[in-house]
């Protein structure tokens, strides 16, 4: 088969859906077997290998060009390969693909339904307009989690039987790095737990800076920093306010969005990950912090168990007091050779090869 993938994410995106769109190309690559690979991009790199690539979009152009190469110029360059297949890596699409080409849509949440107060106005209004005709011109959309196929069957439940699920895999470039080069950088030159992703209210980093505030005045002979890394999102005027009032800034880094060596380093040396988030379709700092055995303390909600499996400790969502007592346990007691083992076993388990053969096999069945 052909099998088209609309990788506009690898050139577009940061954080998740990036990693997530690279990781599972290059998995896709690596176990296509008889299958050719072609890549819809926006620009052409030498990132990936054994596969076709085609640029449609490769300069600046004018207002309203997104959409007519989204839903007219993509449509007809594929119908020109004569593909297969069609992948969207994103959830939102593909659009006016050729009949006949069978479209595999990547959901990674329904957060714009879920949650809509952490998503822009215009953002909601398109996603709740176009997702419904995307799930049923679908022929097979993946999911992330098995929380996501479990909301996708609350809301759409005429779309359970081509509704797969399909749990990420751990990224290689994470694993424990004894350097401490990136995190002199930043200046870390103590114990910390730290946070790594967007700064945005999602994240409920308001929380997280409570907890530290409470255990450091419960424990003041006990001094650790507070490592918040990630690239501002929006909405962040209360994240800005409390972390200015805060009787302990003068402990609290922001290095800003770090490097894949500086978050390795940042996971391997902590007392631990704290991820405080609302709302996840999966959460990959999770994995990737077990991939650098680092202990993990995460709210007990959306997909976040899925991830964090036993090995995990878990707090009850936006309850400060509790992430408070539990990041107590965790600085007072450094992570045991037993539990950096059972981490990094945990995060063995994920595998890019295990999704893309899956996936594979169940494009294969989209034939018959």
């Amino acid at each position: 088969m052909k099998i088209a993938i609309l990788a506009d994410p690898v050139d577009t995106q940061q954080a998740g859906i990036h990693s997530f769109t690279v990781m599972a190309i290059k998995a896709l690559i690596r176990n296509r077997g008889s299958h050719e690979i072609i890549l819809i991009r926006q620009k052409k790199t030498d990132e990936f290998e054994n596969c076709t690539q085609y640029v449609v979009k490769d300069k600046a152009f004018p207002p309203g060009y997104d959409a007519l190469r989204i839903f007219h110029m993509i449509p007809r360059l594929v119908g020109r390969l004569n593909v297969d297949v069609v992948i969207h890596p994103a959830h939102f699409g593909p659009f006016n693909i050729p009949a006949g080409i069978k479209r595999v849509t990547i959901m990674h949440d329904l957060s714009f339904l879920i949650t809509p107060q952490y998503h822009r106005w215009h953002s909601q209004f398109l996603q709740r307009l176009f997702i419904p005709r995307i799930f049923r011109q679908a022929d097979l959309i993946v999911t992330n989690s098995k929380y996501t196929t479990h909301t996708i069957v609350e809301r759409y439940p005429q779309y359970q039987e081509k509704t797969e699920t399909l749990l990420l895999g751990k990224n290689p470039a994470y694993y424990p790095d004894e350097s401490r080069s990136e995190l002199l950088k930043m200046g870390i030159d103590a114990s910390y737990i730290h946070f790594l992703g967007t700064i945005e209210p999602r994240k409920d980093l308001k929380t997280l800076l409570e907890a530290y505030r409470l255990v450091r005045a419960q424990s003041p002979h006990q001094h650790f920093l507070l490592v918040i890394a990630g690239a501002r999102g929006w909405k962040n005027k209360t994240f800005e306010e409390a972390y200015h009032q805060h009787p302990y800034r003068e402990d609290i880094i922001l290095p800003g969005r770090v490097s894949i060596e500086a978050a390795r380093q940042l996971h391997t040396h902590s007392l631990g990950l704290i991820y405080p988030s609302l709302f996840e379709g999966f959460g990959l700092p999770i994995l990737e912090a077990f991939s650098c055995g680092a202990r993990v303390i995460t709210a007990d909600n959306t997909s976040l168990p899925e991830v964090g499996g036993s090995v995990a400790h878990y707090f009850k969502t936006g309850n400060a007091e509790e992430l408070a007592d539990l990041i107590a346990e965790v600085i007072d007691e450094s992570a045991s050779v037993v539990y950096k083992q059972q981490a990094l076993d945990w995060s063995d388990s994920f595998s890019w090869d295990k999704y893309a053969r899956s996936l594979l096999e169940r494009i294969e069945t989209l034939e018959n």
